[in-house]
Parts: C-alpha cells; structure tokens; sequence
C-alpha cells in the first residue's frame, strides 16, 4: 500500500521586540517547528489480483479474451506486446505468437488481452515481463498456461469433386483429450455402403505420449495394422521440439522401436532465448561417415527465420534445390518478408527468389516472384487476402497495376466464428476484380453450436450441374464432424 503525504500545518513564529534605557535589547525567536515527517517511497512491486481464465484452465473458449487485474495503477508505456506476450504450442509441436490487441484500463487497473484468433486444442502460455507501476517497480516475471476447447475432428469424410460421391473417409479417435488414432477407409468394401464393418482401411496413423501428455511417436501402420515406418520426437529443456526423427526400418533385430532402428531422416529445431524457432533443417543423408546426427550429415531444406522485439517473424530465408530441382544452383534460395499491424496480424507478406545482381539478400534488388496482402475488420479478424504474381504494365512491384491471381474473402457470424470462406480465381464479364461476377473456384462453410463449438464444416469444389455457386447441389471435396462434448 503506499502511504499518503500528511498534511503539515506551519506556525508563524512570533517575534516580540523589548526597548529598555535607551538601547536595543536584541530579539529572540521562537523554536523553530517541527522537520517535515519521513515519507516512505513506494518500493512494493505491483501483483496480479486476478485473472480470467484462471490459470491452468482447461477447455477455455477460442472466443475468450485473458483479463488480468492489478494491485495498483501501472506505467501505461511499459505495457505492450513485447510485455504481455502470449504464445500458443499445438500437440504436434507448432509454436508462435498469438496476435492479439493488449488493453489498459487504468481506471480498474486491467489489462485485458483480445487474441485475433485462438486455435482448438492448443496450449496458451502468458508471459508478463517488464512491466511497471507509477513508481518504476517492475513486476516479477510471472507465467500462466491454459488449454483452449479441444472440439475434435470426429470424421473426415472426402468425396469426388465433380460428382459429391464419397470416396473415402477418415475416423478419428481420442483419449484424454488427446488424438489417438486416426483410421483411413478408401474401399467402401463388397456391400459397396460406406461406414459399415467391411469397409477396408488403408492405413492407420497411432499416437503415443509421455506421461506428462507431451507427443513421443506417430507410428504408421498398413490396413492389415503392420507397422510401416513411425517418427519420433525429442525435446529440449524448455519444452520445445529439437529434433524428429524418421525410421523407416526394423534393423537386424526385426524389431521396431529398438535402437538398431533404419533411421530414414530427421529434422533438427535451434531455437532463441524466447523460444523462437530459429533454424529447422532438414537431413536427409548419413553422410561418408554414415552415421546420422554427426557434422556430414547432408540436408535437403533449411529455412532460418528472424524476429522483431514482439515475437513476430520478419523473414523467413529457404534453402532447397530450387524450382530447378538442382542443388547448388542460383535458385536454391528464395525468402519471404512479413509486415504487422500493432496487433501482430500480417499486413503483407513478400516472396523473394533471389538476391539480385549484388548477390546479397535483404538488400533493395533483391528479386520479387509475388507477394500477398491481408485485411482485416475491427476485431482483428482477417476478411480478405489477395495474392499478387506480376509486377503489371510498369514493371515495378506494389503499384496498382499488379496482376492479382486470385484473391479470398472470410466472414464471421455475430459471435466472432469464423463461417465461411470464398475463394476467386479471376475476374467476370465486367473484367473488374472484387465485384458480384468474380469467378468463384471453391468456398467453404463451418456451423457451430450455441456454445461456438463447431459441429460441422464442408470444403466446396465445384457449382454442380446448375453451373450455379451457393446452391443445393455444389460438389463438396470433404466435409468434416466435430465432438462437442470436451
């Protein structure tokens, strides 16, 4: 608590002066008064009071803001996304930055932070770091994990894009909220009905997990069960993927899962101080020494990334053999920048093939092969993104001449769900882009409950034989259902 400044009230001294025979007697004054008392500085660091979600919650909703409320007033400069980071890591390891919008409220000293978008079934940490009160004491750096909704996938249904008909399906079953296997059907089996007992499977995909529900392998088996291959994935001390590995062997023992396993590949992780991931590379040779995982190990692909003082990625830098499908040629490089909004959503990003004729990347002629460009609505949802492949009649990049190929556009209902995507291939009669006769190529749909959870999604490819979009007979090319109850 800090101590309030009490009032001091100031007595005038009173001087009195005497005359006596003929002389002046000198004055006397009064004691002087008391000193001003002891103030105490405020060195108390402020706390979090409150939150919601609670940490740790489980099953949050992917519409939810984070509030956490403060023991006292804050220093508003000292409160950004580079402060309140929040972060997501999906089951199978992918990890980034959340973008979302981060608001003080110095009157209930609250911050609240509204994601653009939160994914089902993934891990959220919050880190506040460097945070201040008025008085320039910092928070201590303080950690809060919660899960959002899982709403699983339950089938995957995919059908012929010219007729709707079914031609396979995908079930998928869990445990402990966890996926853990996925069973792929492609013959609907001797009675010709799909979903009954004879359907034949064409392979299954396992799951399997440490004791702390982290993921360790993904073993694939043939339609008769028969192991075929399985990856493995090993992590470092932060809890980030460093490596996964690819066997696709049994060695000489005959035995999977034994340490004379034929490794097939793996890909390596190095990652930053905040948990970025710097570098994935992809090795795909033992090399003249033969043994996998020492320094002549060959690869195949390498991207490098870098990022800003608020998580996001600026650039990504991809080595591969290149369009040519040739190592060690000019096009085996090619790099894309990002731009953000304040919120961490991608404005635009940039594809680059190569580094121009200074040979240097990231340098002004550096060559463009295209580039994409997002908008978004008030909430930080995206609403269109459009993909640019040529530099126009002027030849120079971002002028409005540039020759869109095609371009997307989202909608969401009044509860912020995301319901439907429209993708458009090129323009109508009117020859003008973004009207009512753009070529329409596919769209697709989600439904959801009262609760926002999703019941069912479906992928549409064609207009059917009305030739007509958005009617009762479009071809779908996969429709998915969803588990509601965790």
């Amino acid at each position: 608590m800090k101590t309030k400044m009490m009032a001091l009230t100031v007595y005038t001294a009173l001087f009195l002066l005497h005359g006596c025979g003929g002389g002046n007697t000198p004055s006397t004054s009064a004691p002087p008064p008391n000193p001003l008392p002891n103030v105490p500085s405020d060195t108390q660091a402020p706390t979090v009071m409150s939150m919601a979600p609670l940490n740790n919650a489980l099953m949050i909703n992917v519409q939810s803001n984070i509030e956490l409320e403060f023991s006292e007033a804050l220093d508003a400069t000292t409160i950004s996304r580079e402060t309140v980071q929040l972060r997501f890591k999906t089951i199978l390891g992918d990890s980034g930055t959340v973008p979302a919008r981060v608001i003080y409220d110095n009157n209930t000293h609250k911050i609240t932070i509204n994601p653009t978008i939160l994914g089902y079934g993934i891990k959220l940490t919050l880190t506040l770091a460097g945070i201040k009160d008025l008085a320039g004491n910092t928070l201590a750096e303080t950690r809060y994990n919660m899960h959002t909704y899982v709403n699983p996938v339950l089938t995957q249904v995919s059908h012929h894009p010219a007729t709707d008909a079914t031609i396979g399906y995908s079930t998928l079953t869990y445990t402990n909220h966890l996926l853990a296997l996925i069973v792929n059907y492609h013959d609907a089996g001797t009675d010709a009905a799909w979903g009954t007992a004879d359907d034949l499977i064409s392979f299954l995909q396992e799951y399997q997990y440490t004791s702390d529900n982290t993921l360790l392998n993904i073993i694939n088996r043939s339609g008769s069960a028969t192991v075929t291959r399985y990856t493995q994935a090993t992590y470092d001390i932060h809890g980030n993927i460093s490596r996964i590995t690819r066997y696709i062997g049994t060695g000489v023992d005959g035995s999977w899962n034994t340490p004379d396993d034929v490794v097939g590949g793996y890909t390596a992780y190095r990652y930053d101080t905040r948990n970025n991931l710097l570098e994935a590379t992809n090795f795909t040779d033992a090399g003249l020494d033969l043994a996998w995982y020492t320094t002549d190990d060959a690869f195949s692909t390498e991207s490098i990334y870098t990022y800003d003082a608020s998580n996001n990625r600026l650039r990504t830098l991809n080595t591969s053999a290149g369009p040519d499908g040739i190592g060690g040629t000019a096009d085996d490089i090619n790099a894309v920048f990002y731009t953000y909004d304040a919120s961490g959503n991608i404005l635009r990003e940039v594809h680059y093939q190569n580094a121009g004729a200074d040979t240097m990347w990231f340098t002004a002629d550096d060559s463009v092969t295209g580039y994409a460009t997002n908008t978004y609505n008030n909430n930080g949802q995206a609403t269109q993104r459009v993909l640019y492949t040529t530099a126009g009649t002027d030849a120079a990049w971002f002028t409005p001449d540039d020759t869109i190929s095609e371009y997307v556009t989202y909608s969401y209902d009044t509860q912020g769900n995301h319901i439907q995507s429209t993708g458009y291939a090129g323009r109508g009669t009117d020859g003008l882009w973004f009207t009512n006769d753009d070529v329409i190529y596919g769209y697709s749909v989600n439904t959801y409950d009262t609760f926002n959870n999703r019941i069912r999604s479906y992928q549409v490819a064609g207009g059917g034989t009305d030739g007509l979009w958005f009617t009762a007979d479009d071809t779908r090319s996969s429709t998915s259902a969803y588990d509601t109850a965790f």
